[in-house]
C-alpha cells in the first residue's frame, strides 16, 4: 500500500558562478544573502513523486560560517551577512533551525561574494560540496538536494563494517536504521533510479511507524495490524543484523525507502498502526533464536479474499497481507496468524537496559544500571570540583556513546562520555546553575540548561557542537532543570522550566520558537518531560513536596498527585519508560537525601527506597546499544 511521502530535503541555489580557481584578486570578505524555508510535501505527477518548491519561511534559523554565527533569519526567512575573509581556504556554510535537520554547503570561497543562497530544510540532513573539480558538484549546475547530489551529514553517515553499523543483537531492538532515500518513486512505490537523496539514520521505532500504514491498510482488524507490526519490525531488524550489501557513494545502508524493501514515507503514520506497533513493541519474533527475514506480500494466491493460510505451498515462509486480515476476521490473534505463515516462530520479551545518574551529597556523580533488575552503584567521581543539581544524560545511537552532563559548584557544565569505558571529564560551558537536560532527536543532540541569569539556553550537536542559543525567559528568571522532549507526531520540541515564582512555563519549537506559555503553579525544583507511545508525560515536584504528573494525548489532562513516600520530595524527578513491560519508573530525592522509586504499570505501586545519601535530582536514560 504505497502512499505519498510528506517531506523531502531540497535546496535552491541561485546566481552562483564558480571560477576554476580563486585568483589573487578574490574579495577579502564573503557576503551572501538568501531565504531559509521549510520543505513542502511531495506530490505525485504522472505516476512519479516529485518535490515542489518550499514556501514556508523559517524564522530564527542560524547561518554559520565554519561554526561561527554570522546571521539569523527574520520572520520572512531572509538573511544577509558579510564575513571577514581570513585566507584562501574554502569555508563551510551551515544553516541550522530547531526541529529541522542541518544543511551544509562545503567548499565556498570569497569569490562567491554577492551571490544568493536559498535553502529549504526538512528532517533529513543535507550536505553539498561546491569545490571546483571533476569530483565536485558546482553551484551553477542547478542541482537540488533530492536529485542525487546530496547525502546525509557526516555525523549520520557511518563506516561500512560487515553488517553495516555493527549491530547484531537478537534480543534488544536496534535504536536506529540506515535508510537510503529517493526523492522520486513510481506510483507503486518503486524507486526512480538516479534520484537518491542520501543515507539517513532514522530512529528504528519511527521507521516502523512510517512503514506500517504504507504496507497494511490502517482500517483493518487490530489483530491483522498487530501481525503486520511484528512483520515490519522483524523484517527491518533482520536487514540491520544481516547487511544485504547496499552502498551509496561509498556508504552502506540497511534498507532503502522503496518497495524493494518496505515502503517508508517519513512522517506518514496513522493512529491505528501506531497503536499496533506500541502494543507489540515489547515482543520479539525469532526462529532458532535469531531475528529472521519476515517476508510478506499482498496475497499468496492473487485473490484478496483468499482463505487464511492459503498459498503457502507456492510462497513458503511468507506472510500474506490480505491473508492476515482474513485470518483476523476468523478470530485468530496475531500470534496465531504469524505462526501459520512463519512455522517455527517463537515469541519472547525484548531486552532493554537503563542507566540512572544522580549526584551524591559529597558532590560526586553516581550511576546505577538496570537490566531486568537494578545493579550496584558506581562512583564516577567529579572533575575536580563538586557537582550539584540534576545530571543530564543521553544515548547517541550514531556513535553508541552515552553522554552525561553535570553542573559544578563553579557554574561550569562538565561532560563525561562512555563508549566501552569512561572518558575524561570535559569542560562544556560556564555560568550555569541548576541541572542539565540532554535529548537525542532526528540525528541531533540537544542540550538545555538555565544560566546564572535565569535564562534558558540550548546547544546542539550535529557534526560538532554549535554555539549556545539564548532561548530567553518568560519575564521571570528560571531555575532548576528544564524538561525537554521531542514529539515526532507533530515534529515539535517542547521545553518546560520553573520560574522563580513557582510557575511552570512552556515554550515550543516548530521551525521557530513560539511565545512562552504559563503552564501551571505552584512547583519547585525542575521538571521532567518524556515521550512514549504517542503521549507526552510531564513530572514535577510541587511546593508541598509531592510528585505530580500530567499527560498529553490530544490535549493536556489534569494534574495527577502521585504523593510522596512519607517525606517531602525535592529536585528534579527522573523518569524512564520500559517498553518491554509498559512500566513507568519514577525516581525522586527526599529531603532526607534518600532516592525513592515508584512504578506505574496500570496502577501506581508503593514507594520504594532506592539509595542514599544524595542531593539534587535523578535522571534515567535508556541505553540500548545491544
Amino acid at each position: 500500500m504505497a502512499g505519498i511521502p510528506l517531506l523531502a530535503s531540497w535546496l535552491a541555489l541561485t546566481a552562483f558562478a564558480l571560477p576554476s580557481k580563486v585568483s589573487a584578486a578574490a574579495p577579502r570578505a564573503l557576503s551572501l544573502s538568501g531565504v531559509v524555508a521549510k520543505a513542502g510535501p511531495e506530490l505525485t505527477r504522472s505516476g512519479v513523486i516529485v518535490t515542489p518548491v518550499a514556501s514556508v519561511p523559517v524564522k530564527g534559523a542560524r547561518v554559520e560560517v565554519d561554526r561561527r554565527l554570522v546571521a539569523t533569519t527574520g520572520s520572512n526567512g531572509h538573511f544577509y551577512f558579510t564575513d571577514a575573509w581570513y585566507g584562501s581556504n574554502p569555508v563551510t556554510i551551515t544553516v541550522v533551525a530547531m526541529g529541522l535537520a542541518r544543511y551544509e554547503l562545503e567548499g565556498v570561497t570569497a569569490a562567491q561574494s554577492g551571490d544568493t543562497l536559498d535553502v529549504a530544510l526538512s528532517h533529513k540532513p543535507t550536505v553539498e560540496d561546491v569545490s571546483p573539480g571533476p569530483a565536485r558538484q558546482g553551484l551553477d549546475s542547478g542541482a537540488t538536494a533530492g536529485g542525487g547530489s546530496s547525502a546525509g551529514s557526516g555525523r549520520n553517515r557511518l563506516s561500512s563494517p560487515a553488517n553495516c553499523g555493527g549491530y547484531t543483537s537478537n534480543v534488544t531492538p536496534p535504536s536506529s536504521i540506515l535508510v537510503l532515500e529517493f526523492s522520486q518513486h513510481t506510483a507503486s512505490g518503486a524507486p526512480v533510479a538516479g534520484t537518491e537523496t542520501g543515507i539517513f539514520q532514522v530512529p528504528f521505532e519511527t521507521y516502523v511507524d512510517d512503514v506500517l500504514p504504507n504496507e497494511w491498510i490502517s482500517g483493518w482488524d487490530t489483530q491483522a495490524l498487530d501481525a503486520g507490526a511484528m512483520a515490519v519490525k522483524t523484517y527491518g531488524w533482520y536487514w540491520i543484523d544481516n547487511w544485504r550489501g547496499g552502498t551509496y557513494k561509498g556508504q552502506c545502508y540497511n534498507v532503502d525507502d522503496s518497495t524493494d524493501y518496505q515502503r517508508y514515507i517519513p512522517g506518514l503514520s496513522a493512529s491505528t498502526t501506531n497503536a499496533a506497533i506500541a502494543a507489540t513493541w515489547n515482543t520479539i519474533a525469532t526462529r532458532s533464536g535469531a531475528i529472521f527475514e519476515a517476508s510478506y506480500q499482498a496475497t499468496l494466491t492473487g485473490s484478496t479474499s483468499e482463505a487464511c493460510g492459503a498459498g503457502l505451498s507456492n510462497y513458503p515462509d511468507t506472510l500474506s497481507q490480505w491473508g492476515s486480515q482474513n485470518c483476523a476476521a476468523l478470530g485468530d490473534e496475531w500470534q496465531e496468524i504469524l505462526s501459520i505463515y512463519y512455522p517455527g516462530v517463537a515469541f519472547a520479551a525484548a531486552d532493554v537496559s537503563f542507566q540512572m545518574f544522580t549526584i551524591s551529597a559529597t558532590g560526586n556523580l553516581y550511576e546505577r544500571p538496570w537490566n531486568g533488575g537494578w545493579g550496584a552503584w558506581s562512583d564516577l567521581s567529579n572533575p575536580g570540583v563538586t557537582l550539584s543539581g540534576t545530571p543530564g544524560d543521553v544515548y547517541d545511537p550514531t556513535s553508541s556513546t552515552l553522554l552525561v552532563f553535570a553542573v559544578g559548584s563553579n557554574g561550569v557544565i562538565y561532560e563525561r562520555a562512555w563508549n566501552g569505558s569512561w572518558g575524561a571529564w570535559q569542560v562544556f560551558g560556564s555560568n550555569f546553575r541548576g541541572g542539565v537536560t540532554a535529548i537525542y532527536q532526528n540525528g541531533q543532540l540537544d542540550l538545555f540548561a538555565v544560566s546564572a541569569t535565569g535564562n534558558l539556553y540550548e546547544r546542539a550537536w550535529s557534526d560538532g557542537w554549535g554555539a549556545w542559543w539564548d532561548v530567553s525567559n518568560p519575564g521571570v528568571t528560571l531555575s532548576g532543570t528544564p524538561g525537554v522532549a521531542y514529539d515526532p507526531t507533530d515534529r515539535t520540541l517542547q521545553a518546560f522550566a520553573v520560574g522563580s515564582n513557582g510557575v511552570i512555563y512552556e515554550r515550543a519549537w516548530s521551525g521557530s520558537w513560539g511565545a512562552w506559555q504559563v503552564f501551571d503553579s505552584t512547583f519547585r525544583g525542575g521538571v521532567t518531560l518524556i515521550y512514549q507511545n504517542g503521549q507526552l508525560d510531564l513530572f514535577a515536584v510541587s511546593a508541598t513536596g509531592n510528585l505530580y504528573e500530567r499527560a498529553w494525548s490530544d490535549g493536556w489532562g489534569a494534574w495527577w498527585d502521585v504523593s510522596n513516600p512519607g517525606v517531602t520530595l525535592g529536585g528534579t524527578p527522573g523518569v524512564a519508560y520500559d517498553p518491554v513491560t509498559g512500566t513507568f519508573q519514577v525516581l525522586a530525592v527526599g529531603s532526607n537525601g534518600v532516592i525513592y522509586e515508584r512504578a506505574w504499570s496500570g496502577t501506581w505501586g508503593a514507594w520504594q527506597e532506592f539509595g542514599r545519601v544524595f542531593s539534587g535530582g535523578a535522571s534515567v536514560v535508556e541505553d540500548n546499544a545491544g
